[in-house]
Protein backbone atom coordinates (compact mmCIF):
# COMPACT_ATOMS: atom_id res chain seq x y z
CA UNK A 1 0.00 0.00 0.00
CA UNK A 2 1.05 3.50 -0.68
CA UNK A 3 0.33 6.44 1.29
CA UNK A 4 -0.72 9.61 0.23
CA UNK A 5 1.67 12.70 -1.08
CA UNK A 6 1.65 15.76 0.38
CA UNK A 7 1.48 18.99 -1.17
CA UNK A 8 4.94 19.67 -2.04
CA UNK A 9 5.30 16.16 -3.59
CA UNK A 10 7.44 14.44 -0.57
CA UNK A 11 7.98 10.70 -1.26
CA UNK A 12 5.47 8.62 -0.07
CA UNK A 13 5.01 8.72 3.98
CA UNK A 14 4.01 5.02 4.77
CA UNK A 15 3.80 1.82 3.46
CA UNK A 16 2.26 -0.97 4.86
CA UNK A 17 3.75 -4.02 2.98
CA UNK A 18 7.43 -2.47 4.55
CA UNK A 19 6.18 -1.29 7.80
CA UNK A 20 7.78 2.17 6.76
CA UNK A 21 5.41 4.78 8.58
CA UNK A 22 6.00 8.85 9.40
CA UNK A 23 7.85 9.76 12.68
CA UNK A 24 5.12 12.42 13.51
CA UNK A 25 2.20 9.20 12.53
CA UNK A 26 3.95 7.13 14.98
CA UNK A 27 4.36 9.80 17.53
CA UNK A 28 0.87 10.37 17.03
CA UNK A 29 -0.32 6.56 17.75
CA UNK A 30 1.70 6.98 20.97
CA UNK A 31 -0.05 9.46 22.08
CA UNK A 32 -3.12 7.49 21.52
CA UNK A 33 -2.04 4.88 23.56
CA UNK A 34 -1.10 6.99 26.43
CA UNK A 35 -3.90 9.33 26.38
CA UNK A 36 -6.16 6.58 25.12
CA UNK A 37 -8.02 8.93 22.87
CA UNK A 38 -6.98 12.46 20.35
CA UNK A 39 -8.49 16.00 20.24
CA UNK A 40 -8.72 17.18 17.21
CA UNK A 41 -5.68 19.47 17.76
CA UNK A 42 -3.57 16.43 17.94
CA UNK A 43 -4.30 15.72 14.19
CA UNK A 44 -3.56 19.51 12.79
CA UNK A 45 0.29 18.69 12.77
CA UNK A 46 0.49 15.61 11.15
CA UNK A 47 -2.55 16.53 8.54
CA UNK A 48 -0.28 20.00 7.46
CA UNK A 49 2.30 17.75 7.20
CA UNK A 50 1.40 15.10 5.03
CA UNK A 51 -1.26 17.10 3.62
CA UNK A 52 -4.08 14.62 4.14
CA UNK A 53 -7.73 15.30 5.96
CA UNK A 54 -8.40 13.66 9.80
CA UNK A 55 -10.03 11.15 8.52
CA UNK A 56 -7.63 9.67 6.60
CA UNK A 57 -5.50 10.29 9.58
CA UNK A 58 -7.63 8.43 11.51
CA UNK A 59 -7.48 4.95 9.23
CA UNK A 60 -3.84 5.23 9.22
CA UNK A 61 -3.66 5.19 13.04
CA UNK A 62 -6.57 1.98 12.94
CA UNK A 63 -3.76 0.06 10.72
CA UNK A 64 -1.14 0.80 12.78
CA UNK A 65 -2.86 -1.01 15.53
CA UNK A 66 -4.01 -3.42 13.74
CA UNK A 67 -0.39 -4.68 13.10
CA UNK A 68 1.25 -3.70 16.53
CA UNK A 69 -1.66 -4.47 19.08
CA UNK A 70 -3.74 -7.67 19.37
CA UNK A 71 -6.58 -5.52 21.40
CA UNK A 72 -8.34 -2.39 21.11
CA UNK A 73 -7.10 0.57 23.04
CA UNK A 74 -9.28 1.70 25.58
CA UNK A 75 -11.80 3.82 25.34
CA UNK A 76 -12.83 7.54 26.97
CA UNK A 77 -14.96 7.37 30.15
CA UNK A 78 -16.47 10.47 31.90
CA UNK A 79 -14.60 11.65 35.32
CA UNK A 80 -16.08 13.00 38.23
CA UNK A 81 -14.80 16.34 37.24
CA UNK A 82 -15.96 15.92 33.39
CA UNK A 83 -19.69 15.36 35.08
CA UNK A 84 -19.36 18.00 37.40
CA UNK A 85 -18.59 20.40 34.69
CA UNK A 86 -21.17 19.06 32.51
CA UNK A 87 -23.80 19.33 35.41
CA UNK A 88 -22.62 22.93 35.80
CA UNK A 89 -23.69 23.80 32.24
CA UNK A 90 -27.29 22.15 32.71
CA UNK A 91 -26.02 19.23 30.42
CA UNK A 92 -24.94 21.75 27.58
CA UNK A 93 -22.52 19.52 25.99
CA UNK A 94 -21.02 21.86 23.78
CA UNK A 95 -20.39 24.19 26.31
CA UNK A 96 -18.89 21.89 29.04
CA UNK A 97 -16.60 20.52 26.41
CA UNK A 98 -15.06 24.20 25.46
CA UNK A 99 -14.53 24.74 29.34
CA UNK A 100 -12.78 21.02 29.65
CA UNK A 101 -10.45 22.24 26.98
CA UNK A 102 -9.60 25.66 27.92
CA UNK A 103 -9.06 23.99 31.37
CA UNK A 104 -6.54 21.61 29.59
CA UNK A 105 -8.11 18.46 29.74
CA UNK A 106 -6.90 16.32 28.12
CA UNK A 107 -10.50 15.22 25.65
CA UNK A 108 -11.40 13.08 22.63
CA UNK A 109 -12.97 14.34 19.53
CA UNK A 110 -16.51 16.37 20.67
CA UNK A 111 -18.43 13.58 18.93
CA UNK A 112 -16.76 10.82 21.15
CA UNK A 113 -16.96 13.30 24.44
CA UNK A 114 -20.90 13.64 23.45
CA UNK A 115 -20.92 9.91 22.66
CA UNK A 116 -19.82 9.13 26.22
CA UNK A 117 -22.64 11.20 27.62
CA UNK A 118 -24.86 9.11 25.93
CA UNK A 119 -23.77 5.91 27.28
CA UNK A 120 -24.05 7.06 30.76
CA UNK A 121 -27.65 7.02 30.59
CA UNK A 122 -30.69 9.19 30.13
CA UNK A 123 -30.97 10.18 33.81
CA UNK A 124 -27.79 12.13 33.93
CA UNK A 125 -28.56 14.14 30.65
CA UNK A 126 -32.55 14.70 31.71
CA UNK A 127 -31.71 15.67 35.31
CA UNK A 128 -28.77 17.94 34.18
CA UNK A 129 -31.16 19.85 32.12
CA UNK A 130 -34.47 19.55 33.86
CA UNK A 131 -33.75 18.31 37.70
CA UNK A 132 -36.03 16.04 39.79
CA UNK A 133 -38.88 16.25 37.09
CA UNK A 134 -36.55 15.05 34.46
CA UNK A 135 -35.36 12.29 36.70
CA UNK A 136 -38.82 11.11 37.79
CA UNK A 137 -40.22 11.05 34.06
CA UNK A 138 -36.97 8.66 33.24
CA UNK A 139 -37.23 6.46 36.04
CA UNK A 140 -39.22 3.35 36.97
CA UNK A 141 -42.51 3.15 39.36
CA UNK A 142 -43.93 0.02 40.23
CA UNK A 143 -47.58 -0.44 38.76
CA UNK A 144 -50.42 -0.15 41.54
CA UNK A 145 -53.80 -1.24 40.30
CA UNK A 146 -57.06 -1.46 42.28
CA UNK A 147 -57.86 -4.59 44.11
CA UNK A 148 -60.97 -5.05 42.25
CA UNK A 149 -63.94 -3.49 41.09
CA UNK A 150 -65.62 -0.42 42.85
CA UNK A 151 -62.25 0.37 45.19
CA UNK A 152 -61.33 3.32 43.24
CA UNK A 153 -62.92 5.39 41.10
CA UNK A 154 -61.11 8.17 38.64
CA UNK A 155 -62.58 11.25 37.93
CA UNK A 156 -61.81 14.62 36.28
CA UNK A 157 -63.36 17.67 33.60
CA UNK A 158 -62.03 18.01 30.00
CA UNK A 159 -63.45 20.77 27.71
CA UNK A 160 -64.92 18.89 24.75
CA UNK A 161 -63.18 20.89 21.25
CA UNK A 162 -66.36 21.17 19.74
CA UNK A 163 -68.98 23.77 19.46
CA UNK A 164 -72.43 23.02 20.94
CA UNK A 165 -75.89 25.39 20.99
CA UNK A 166 -76.58 25.08 24.18
CA UNK A 167 -80.13 24.12 24.91
CA UNK A 168 -82.78 27.01 25.26
CA UNK A 169 -80.81 28.71 22.41
CA UNK A 170 -80.92 28.81 18.40
CA UNK A 171 -77.65 30.50 17.43
CA UNK A 172 -75.57 30.58 20.37
CA UNK A 173 -72.25 28.33 20.52
CA UNK A 174 -70.43 26.90 23.38
CA UNK A 175 -67.68 24.52 24.12
CA UNK A 176 -69.04 22.31 26.34
CA UNK A 177 -67.16 20.46 29.22
CA UNK A 178 -67.30 16.57 30.04
CA UNK A 179 -67.17 15.27 33.44
CA UNK A 180 -65.80 11.58 32.87
CA UNK A 181 -65.47 8.68 35.59
CA UNK A 182 -63.76 5.19 35.23
CA UNK A 183 -63.32 2.11 37.46
CA UNK A 184 -59.62 1.89 38.19
CA UNK A 185 -59.18 -1.88 38.44
CA UNK A 186 -61.92 -2.86 35.33
CA UNK A 187 -61.35 0.35 33.02
CA UNK A 188 -65.15 0.56 32.69
CA UNK A 189 -66.35 3.84 31.78
CA UNK A 190 -69.22 4.09 34.56
CA UNK A 191 -70.41 7.55 34.70
CA UNK A 192 -70.47 10.56 32.56
CA UNK A 193 -72.04 14.09 32.41
CA UNK A 194 -71.96 17.31 29.94
CA UNK A 195 -72.17 20.83 31.03
CA UNK A 196 -73.45 22.58 28.38
CA UNK A 197 -75.03 26.14 29.65
CA UNK A 198 -73.47 29.78 29.26
CA UNK A 199 -70.96 30.91 31.28
CA UNK A 200 -70.86 27.18 33.40
CA UNK A 201 -67.80 25.01 33.02
CA UNK A 202 -67.68 21.72 35.19
CA UNK A 203 -68.79 22.10 39.07
CA UNK A 204 -69.86 20.78 42.33
CA UNK A 205 -73.04 19.75 41.22
CA UNK A 206 -71.69 17.96 37.82
CA UNK A 207 -69.48 15.99 39.90
CA UNK A 208 -72.41 15.11 42.44
CA UNK A 209 -74.95 13.97 39.26
CA UNK A 210 -72.19 12.62 37.40
CA UNK A 211 -71.06 9.87 40.40
CA UNK A 212 -74.67 9.46 41.22
CA UNK A 213 -75.51 8.56 38.26
CA UNK A 214 -72.93 5.94 37.94
CA UNK A 215 -73.50 5.15 41.37
CA UNK A 216 -77.19 4.13 40.23
CA UNK A 217 -77.56 0.50 39.04
CA UNK A 218 -78.61 -0.23 35.66
CA UNK A 219 -78.02 -2.58 32.99
CA UNK A 220 -75.45 -3.25 29.87
CA UNK A 221 -76.26 -6.13 27.55
CA UNK A 222 -77.65 -7.69 30.78
CA UNK A 223 -75.04 -7.25 33.10
CA UNK A 224 -75.36 -5.47 36.23
CA UNK A 225 -73.44 -1.94 36.53
CA UNK A 226 -73.19 0.27 39.43
CA UNK A 227 -72.52 0.52 42.71
CA UNK A 228 -70.74 2.81 45.60
CA UNK A 229 -66.90 2.79 45.29
CA UNK A 230 -64.77 3.01 47.70
CA UNK A 231 -62.46 5.81 46.68
CA UNK A 232 -62.80 8.71 44.54
CA UNK A 233 -59.93 9.89 43.17
CA UNK A 234 -59.23 13.33 41.36
CA UNK A 235 -57.46 16.11 41.49
CA UNK A 236 -57.42 19.36 43.54
CA UNK A 237 -59.48 21.01 42.03
CA UNK A 238 -62.33 23.21 44.09
CA UNK A 239 -65.53 21.17 42.44
CA UNK A 240 -64.01 17.89 42.96
CA UNK A 241 -63.48 18.80 46.75
CA UNK A 242 -66.49 20.92 47.23
CA UNK A 243 -68.94 20.33 50.31
CA UNK A 244 -71.46 18.37 48.64
CA UNK A 245 -69.49 16.43 47.21
CA UNK A 246 -68.04 15.13 50.40
CA UNK A 247 -71.91 15.17 51.82
CA UNK A 248 -72.62 12.76 49.08
CA UNK A 249 -69.48 10.53 50.02
CA UNK A 250 -70.77 10.47 53.26
CA UNK A 251 -74.33 9.25 52.68
CA UNK A 252 -73.53 6.61 50.24
CA UNK A 253 -69.95 5.29 51.80
CA UNK A 254 -66.73 6.68 49.70
CA UNK A 255 -64.22 8.95 50.51
CA UNK A 256 -62.56 11.72 48.22
CA UNK A 257 -59.18 11.25 47.58
CA UNK A 258 -56.86 14.14 45.63
CA UNK A 259 -53.62 13.12 44.59
CA UNK A 260 -50.49 16.04 45.03
CA UNK A 261 -51.41 18.75 43.07
CA UNK A 262 -49.45 18.61 39.56
CA UNK A 263 -49.46 14.65 39.39
CA UNK A 264 -51.76 13.77 36.81
CA UNK A 265 -49.87 10.37 36.48
CA UNK A 266 -51.11 9.47 39.78
CA UNK A 267 -54.84 9.47 38.30
CA UNK A 268 -53.32 8.30 35.00
CA UNK A 269 -56.20 6.25 33.39
CA UNK A 270 -58.51 9.11 33.55
CA UNK A 271 -56.55 10.88 31.98
CA UNK A 272 -55.96 8.24 29.15
CA UNK A 273 -59.69 7.86 28.72
CA UNK A 274 -59.80 12.26 28.39
CA UNK A 275 -57.31 12.11 25.75
CA UNK A 276 -59.13 8.98 24.02
CA UNK A 277 -62.58 10.52 23.83
CA UNK A 278 -60.85 13.83 22.77
CA UNK A 279 -58.84 11.76 20.01
CA UNK A 280 -61.51 9.27 18.26
CA UNK A 281 -64.90 10.65 19.36
CA UNK A 282 -64.35 14.72 19.57
CA UNK A 283 -62.63 14.35 16.36
CA UNK A 284 -65.12 12.70 14.01
CA UNK A 285 -68.29 15.31 15.57
CA UNK A 286 -69.24 18.26 13.99
CA UNK A 287 -67.92 21.94 14.59
CA UNK A 288 -64.47 20.44 15.79
CA UNK A 289 -61.93 23.41 17.04
CA UNK A 290 -58.72 21.81 16.46
CA UNK A 291 -58.39 21.06 12.97
CA UNK A 292 -56.30 22.69 10.22
CA UNK A 293 -56.82 25.93 9.36
CA UNK A 294 -56.30 27.65 5.89
CA UNK A 295 -53.95 30.36 4.46
CA UNK A 296 -56.60 32.84 5.00
CA UNK A 297 -57.03 31.82 8.27
CA UNK A 298 -60.83 29.82 7.91
CA UNK A 299 -61.51 26.84 9.93
CA UNK A 300 -63.45 24.54 7.41
CA UNK A 301 -63.81 22.19 10.38
CA UNK A 302 -65.00 24.24 12.71
CA UNK A 303 -67.66 26.14 10.28
CA UNK A 304 -69.87 22.58 10.40
CA UNK A 305 -73.09 23.07 11.89
CA UNK A 306 -72.82 22.40 15.12
CA UNK A 307 -75.01 19.91 17.39
CA UNK A 308 -77.76 20.77 19.85
CA UNK A 309 -76.55 19.82 23.69
CA UNK A 310 -78.88 16.82 23.71
CA UNK A 311 -77.73 15.00 20.50
CA UNK A 312 -74.13 15.64 21.55
CA UNK A 313 -74.84 13.96 24.76
CA UNK A 314 -76.19 10.96 23.14
CA UNK A 315 -73.65 10.42 20.67
CA UNK A 316 -71.06 10.35 23.75
CA UNK A 317 -72.81 8.15 25.81
CA UNK A 318 -73.58 5.60 22.75
CA UNK A 319 -69.76 6.02 21.84
CA UNK A 320 -68.93 5.30 25.49
CA UNK A 321 -71.22 1.96 25.40
CA UNK A 322 -69.03 1.20 22.44
CA UNK A 323 -65.71 1.93 24.43
CA UNK A 324 -67.19 -0.06 26.91
CA UNK A 325 -68.10 -3.26 24.80
CA UNK A 326 -64.53 -3.16 22.47
CA UNK A 327 -61.41 -4.85 23.65
CA UNK A 328 -59.37 -2.80 25.87
CA UNK A 329 -55.19 -3.27 24.96
CA UNK A 330 -54.14 -3.59 28.66
CA UNK A 331 -56.89 -6.19 29.64
CA UNK A 332 -57.09 -8.32 26.62
CA UNK A 333 -60.84 -8.16 27.05
CA UNK A 334 -63.84 -5.69 27.23
CA UNK A 335 -64.67 -3.57 30.01
CA UNK A 336 -67.46 -4.62 30.65
CA UNK A 337 -66.26 -8.28 30.43
CA UNK A 338 -63.59 -7.77 32.99
CA UNK A 339 -66.46 -6.43 34.94
CA UNK A 340 -68.57 -9.20 34.84
CA UNK A 341 -65.75 -11.72 35.47
CA UNK A 342 -65.23 -9.77 39.15
CA UNK A 343 -67.48 -11.13 41.26
CA UNK A 344 -66.89 -8.57 43.88
CA UNK A 345 -70.68 -7.55 45.35
CA UNK A 346 -71.23 -4.08 45.29
CA UNK A 347 -72.90 -1.96 47.78
CA UNK A 348 -76.12 -0.46 46.79
CA UNK A 349 -77.25 3.00 47.06
CA UNK A 350 -80.81 3.87 48.65
CA UNK A 351 -82.47 6.73 45.83
CA UNK A 352 -82.77 8.91 49.10
CA UNK A 353 -79.07 8.58 49.78
CA UNK A 354 -78.83 9.98 45.59
CA UNK A 355 -81.12 12.81 46.10
CA UNK A 356 -78.49 15.22 46.38
CA UNK A 357 -76.86 14.56 43.49
CA UNK A 358 -79.61 15.12 41.44
CA UNK A 359 -79.55 18.36 38.81
CA UNK A 360 -82.18 20.87 40.05
CA UNK A 361 -84.53 22.56 37.07
CA UNK A 362 -83.88 26.46 37.28
CA UNK A 363 -87.99 27.01 36.52
CA UNK A 364 -90.97 26.08 39.04
CA UNK A 365 -93.07 23.74 37.19
CA UNK A 366 -96.61 23.97 37.59
CA UNK A 367 -98.84 20.29 37.94
CA UNK A 368 -101.31 20.78 35.24
CA UNK A 369 -104.70 18.60 36.06
CA UNK A 370 -105.60 15.04 34.30
CA UNK A 371 -101.84 15.11 33.08
CA UNK A 372 -99.16 15.98 35.58
CA UNK A 373 -95.67 17.58 35.20
CA UNK A 374 -94.48 19.28 31.77
CA UNK A 375 -90.53 18.41 31.65
CA UNK A 376 -88.22 17.57 29.04
CA UNK A 377 -91.08 17.30 26.65
CA UNK A 378 -92.88 14.57 28.18
CA UNK A 379 -95.97 14.63 30.97
CA UNK A 380 -94.76 13.08 34.21
CA UNK A 381 -96.67 11.56 36.78
CA UNK A 382 -97.42 9.90 40.10
CA UNK A 383 -99.66 8.36 42.88
CA UNK A 384 -99.35 11.37 45.28
CA UNK A 385 -98.82 14.03 42.53
CA UNK A 386 -102.48 14.73 42.23
CA UNK A 387 -102.65 16.48 45.98
CA UNK A 388 -100.63 19.39 44.07
CA UNK A 389 -102.92 19.77 41.12
CA UNK A 390 -102.60 23.51 40.45
CA UNK A 391 -99.34 24.00 42.11
CA UNK A 392 -95.66 25.12 41.25
CA UNK A 393 -93.00 22.78 42.30
CA UNK A 394 -89.71 21.90 41.68
CA UNK A 395 -87.91 19.10 39.85
CA UNK A 396 -84.73 16.91 40.25
CA UNK A 397 -83.65 14.84 37.61
CA UNK A 398 -80.58 12.79 37.10
CA UNK A 399 -77.63 14.16 34.35
CA UNK A 400 -78.18 11.19 32.22
CA UNK A 401 -81.17 8.87 31.29
CA UNK A 402 -83.97 10.91 32.65
CA UNK A 403 -85.92 8.15 33.03
CA UNK A 404 -87.72 9.34 36.37
CA UNK A 405 -87.68 12.85 38.10
CA UNK A 406 -87.74 13.45 42.01
CA UNK A 407 -90.74 16.41 42.87
CA UNK A 408 -90.33 18.90 45.63
CA UNK A 409 -92.71 20.76 47.09
CA UNK A 410 -91.84 23.94 49.59
CA UNK A 411 -88.18 22.34 49.69
CA UNK A 412 -89.01 18.81 50.65
CA UNK A 413 -89.30 15.83 48.46
CA UNK A 414 -92.90 14.49 48.12
CA UNK A 415 -92.76 11.86 45.17
CA UNK A 416 -90.86 10.09 42.33
CA UNK A 417 -92.71 10.91 39.01
CA UNK A 418 -92.16 9.14 36.02
CA UNK A 419 -93.26 9.59 32.29
CA UNK A 420 -96.96 9.05 31.67
CA UNK A 421 -96.95 7.35 28.28
CA UNK A 422 -94.60 5.07 30.33
CA UNK A 423 -96.61 3.85 33.60
CA UNK A 424 -96.55 0.34 34.12
CA UNK A 425 -99.77 -1.78 35.03
CA UNK A 426 -98.64 -1.51 38.68
CA UNK A 427 -98.54 2.45 38.62
CA UNK A 428 -101.70 2.95 37.05
CA UNK A 429 -103.22 0.83 39.50
CA UNK A 430 -101.97 3.03 42.39
CA UNK A 431 -102.96 5.77 40.59
CA UNK A 432 -106.88 4.65 40.67
CA UNK A 433 -106.23 3.45 44.44
CA UNK A 434 -105.41 7.04 45.22
CA UNK A 435 -108.63 7.95 43.49
CA UNK A 436 -110.65 5.58 44.77
CA UNK A 437 -108.99 6.26 47.81
CA UNK A 438 -109.43 10.28 47.93
CA UNK A 439 -113.06 9.70 46.45
CA UNK A 440 -114.42 7.47 49.53
CA UNK A 441 -112.69 9.86 51.87
CA UNK A 442 -115.03 12.98 50.42
CA UNK A 443 -117.98 10.86 49.91
CA UNK A 444 -117.94 10.17 53.63
CA UNK A 445 -117.69 13.73 54.14
CA UNK A 446 -120.42 14.50 52.15
CA UNK A 447 -122.28 11.67 53.77
CA UNK A 448 -121.91 12.96 56.91
CA UNK A 449 -123.05 16.44 55.20
CA UNK A 450 -126.51 14.82 53.87
CA UNK A 451 -127.80 13.38 57.26
CA UNK A 452 -126.96 16.83 59.32
CA UNK A 453 -129.38 19.10 56.33
CA UNK A 454 -131.96 15.62 56.66
CA UNK A 455 -131.99 15.22 60.85
CA UNK A 456 -132.33 19.06 60.94
CA UNK A 457 -136.04 19.91 62.39
CA UNK A 458 -137.43 23.62 61.13
CA UNK A 459 -138.88 24.10 64.32
CA UNK A 460 -135.36 22.87 65.80
CA UNK A 461 -132.63 25.63 66.67
CA UNK A 462 -129.85 23.02 67.07
CA UNK A 463 -129.09 20.65 64.67
CA UNK A 464 -128.31 17.02 65.72
CA UNK A 465 -126.34 14.82 63.84
CA UNK A 466 -128.51 11.57 63.16
CA UNK A 467 -128.20 8.42 61.04
CA UNK A 468 -129.48 8.64 57.31
CA UNK A 469 -132.56 7.05 56.26
CA UNK A 470 -131.73 3.97 53.99
CA UNK A 471 -133.19 4.68 51.02
CA UNK A 472 -130.33 7.76 51.17
CA UNK A 473 -127.60 4.93 52.03
CA UNK A 474 -128.80 2.89 49.58
CA UNK A 475 -128.25 5.87 46.62
CA UNK A 476 -124.50 6.69 48.20
CA UNK A 477 -123.16 3.37 47.97
CA UNK A 478 -124.77 3.04 44.02
CA UNK A 479 -123.18 6.23 43.39
CA UNK A 480 -119.77 4.84 44.55
CA UNK A 481 -119.78 1.78 42.59
CA UNK A 482 -120.63 4.16 39.25
CA UNK A 483 -117.57 5.54 40.02
CA UNK A 484 -115.70 2.49 40.25
CA UNK A 485 -116.35 1.51 36.98
CA UNK A 486 -116.31 5.19 35.00
CA UNK A 487 -113.04 4.98 36.41
CA UNK A 488 -112.15 1.48 35.20
CA UNK A 489 -113.19 2.91 31.55
CA UNK A 490 -111.04 5.79 31.39
CA UNK A 491 -108.02 3.67 32.62
CA UNK A 492 -109.21 0.92 30.52
CA UNK A 493 -107.98 -1.28 33.13
CA UNK A 494 -109.34 -3.56 35.96
CA UNK A 495 -110.89 -1.67 38.79
CA UNK A 496 -112.85 -2.68 41.90
CA UNK A 497 -113.49 -1.34 44.98
CA UNK A 498 -110.58 -2.81 46.47
CA UNK A 499 -108.17 -1.33 44.45
CA UNK A 500 -106.20 -4.89 42.86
Amino acid sequence: MTGELCPQGLAPVVDARQGVWDSDLLALHELQQQRGCLRPDDYTAVCVKLGIKPRRVRQLLAEIRGGSMSVAPPSFELTQQHVEVYMACQGRATIAYEMLTAAGHPLPSYETFVRAIRESGSQLRQFARHGAEGLGAYSLYAPWEAPHRNHTWQIDHFEAPNDVIPRGYTVAKLKPWMTLAVDEATRLAVAAGVTAQVNRRGDAVSVCATVADGIRVRQIDGVDVGGVPLYLRCDNDKSFLAGVVVDLGQRVGFEVNPVAPYSGHKKGKIERLGRTVQEQFCLMQPAYSHGPTTAHAKAPFRDTPALGAVEYERRLRQWLYEYNTRVHSSLGCTPLEAWERDTTPFRVAQPEQLRVGLLVDPVRRKVIQRKGVHFEGRYWQSAALAALIDRKVEIHYPIANVDFIEIFYEGKWHSTAWPASELTRAQRNDQLQQRSDTYRRLRATQQAAVRLRTAAQPDETDATVTVAPAPIADDLAADEQDLYDLLAAEDGIDATGDGT
